[in-house]
């Protein structure tokens, strides 16, 4: 069960339009370089349950890296390795 489960519609709705983000948001978060290779990305995601990490050059934010950027890179090397006939055909 989570936290609002037990919370009505208008409840829950004023919680969302009146609770700042600074309240929710992940201080300090783990960041990745530009130069970080996709394993390192794919390692922090994954041990870490978590959905982006933000890319940091110089002190700046350069991007976000995202779980569905990395699967995109799976299926592009999967298709260029002529193997997204075999995963799609066999069962799941």
């Amino acid at each position: 069960p989570s936290l609002l489960s037990r919370t009505s519609a208008d409840e829950y709705n004023q919680i969302m339009e009146t609770t700042p983000i600074s309240r929710v948001m992940t201080r300090e978060p783990e960041v990745l370089s530009p130069s970080d290779p996709v394993y390192k990305a794919a390692q922090v995601l994954h041990s870490r349950r978590m959905g982006c990490l933000p890319v940091v050059e110089n002190d700046e934010l350069a991007g976000i890296i995202t779980t569905t950027d990395l699967l995109a890179l799976l299926i592009q090397i999967m298709n260029e390795k002529g193997q997204s006939e075999t995963a799609s055909s066999s069962p799941a």
